[in-house]
């Protein structure tokens, strides 16, 4: 009986003492080192402080990546949703990750192939060439070192790679590791080279294992000339249309009530620009689409 109180008593001891090493690695905002076993929505911010003040990782209205200021609750602009999926596999045969926006249908996290040897981050549709610049790792500084460790916060430690292949990019013949986060500015676009500067996670929502929505192919959704956007499709089963800005603001909103045939929505109070339309159904299906007001 002495042995068995003993061994509970030691199990509990050391349970509390994981539990509070992890509470540990939290700062008072709750922040700290990414756990590649937890795919979901996160939110990202620099572990030290510029200026001043603490920036996070955001996509603006151009579709760049940048650090910014922290915005007022969970705007779907700096949420980031990452999975470990990515057709690009290490060494081990496991895939990358993608880091994907949460503003719905403007795309993932990636290097612009368009820009120079120190590539420009962005986000956008991920296909062919462009497909490897997606292609991203949480790891530390060194390759000899185990995936993203506790409690190091060492200086170019706990950051995210970029590892796709190089071939055919103006990288390509670069020295320097791809990191993200270089010579940080804020509300400047994030480049990529061989600094970087530590970063810390917060888990906002765990991935949940399915969604129910509505098929890609259930409407039809554009915008016409005379200020008009059109659904068509499968409009009975729908209960709300919201529309949303790039940066996930909802600028407009419409109950549907038992609607037949087509739904036509008045968009001449907002600007041209992309949008992100969000159609609700009656059963709690969900459909995004991007639409863009001339």
């Amino acid at each position: 009986m002495k042995k068995i109180t003993l061994l509970l008593v030691i199990t509990l001891i050391t349970f509390v003492s994981q539990v509070q090493g992890q509470v540990g690695d939290l700062d008072a905002g709750g922040y700290g080192f990414f756990n590649a076993a937890t795919p979901g929505t996160w939110k990202i911010k620099l572990l030290e402080q510029i200026g001043g003040e603490e920036l996070f990782l955001t996509v603006n209205n151009e579709l760049k990546a940048v650090w910014t200021s922290e915005m007022t609750g969970d705007n779907p602009a700096q949420l980031w949703v990452i999975t470990s999926n990515h057709p690009t596999l290490d060494q081990d045969g496991n895939a990358y990750s993608y880091i994907t926006s949460a503003v719905p249908n403007i795309g993932v996290l990636k290097a612009d192939v368009n820009t120079d040897a120190t590539p420009d981050v962005i986000v956008g549709t991920s296909t062919g060439l462009d497909s490897e610049q997606s292609a991203w790792q949480f790891r530390k500084f060194h390759q000899s070192e185990p995936d993203f460790t506790k409690n190091s916060e060492l200086a170019g430690q706990n950051t995210i790679f970029l590892q796709g292949s190089r071939e055919g990019t103006p990288w390509e013949s670069a020295n320097n590791a791809i990191r993200l986060g270089v010579t940080v500015e804020k509300d400047a676009t994030i480049q990529l080279d061989g600094s970087a500067y530590a970063l810390r996670f917060k888990l906002i929502e765990a991935a949940t294992a399915s969604v129910n929505t509505f098929g890609l192919d259930a409407f039809t959704v554009f915008t016409s000339s005379n200020d008009q956007l059109t659904i068509k499709g499968a409009t009975s089963k729908v209960k709300e249309v919201s529309l949303y800005s790039v940066l996930g603001k909802k600028v407009l909103s419409k109950t549907v009530n038992n609607a037949n045939g087509e739904i036509n929505i008045n968009i001449n109070s907002l600007s041209t620009g992309l949008y992100i339309v969000e159609i609700n159904g009656n059963n709690g299906e969900r459909l995004t689409k991007k639409v863009i007001k001339q």
